[in-house]
C-alpha cells in the first residue's frame, strides 16, 4: 500500500541534491503540485526504504554540519513515518 509523503519545498529541492537518488522519485518530485507550501508523493514501502539510504549515506559522508543537521532531520522524519506504517 503506497504511502502519501508530503516535503517541504527545501525538503524537496534537500532531495534533489543527493548524491544517489532514484530517478522514478526524482520524477514524482519534480511533477508534484504545490500545495500550501509543500508537495506531496505517494511512495510504497521499498522505495521509502531505498530514500532513506540514501539521505543517510549523504549525511554521514558531507562535512557540511548544516547540511548534515538536515538530512539528519528529513530521515528520521520519514524513518518514524515508515515504522508507523509498517506497524498498522
Amino acid at each position: 500500500m503506497p504511502l502519501q509523503i508530503r516535503f517541504t519545498i527545501h525538503e524537496r529541492d534537500l532531495l534533489f541534491t543527493l548524491t544517489s537518488i532514484e530517478s522514478e522519485i526524482v520524477k514524482r518530485l519534480k511533477h508534484a503540485m504545490l500545495q500550501k507550501n509543500s508537495i506531496a508523493i505517494s511512495v510504497d514501502e521499498d522505495e521509502l526504504d531505498v530514500l532513506l539510504g540514501s539521505i543517510a549515506a549523504d549525511a554521514n559522508h558531507t562535512e557540511n554540519r548544516k547540511r548534515e543537521k538536515e538530512l539528519n532531520a528529513l530521515f528520521h522524519r520519514l524513518d518514524e513515518i515508515l515504522r508507523i506504517h509498517m506497524s498498522t
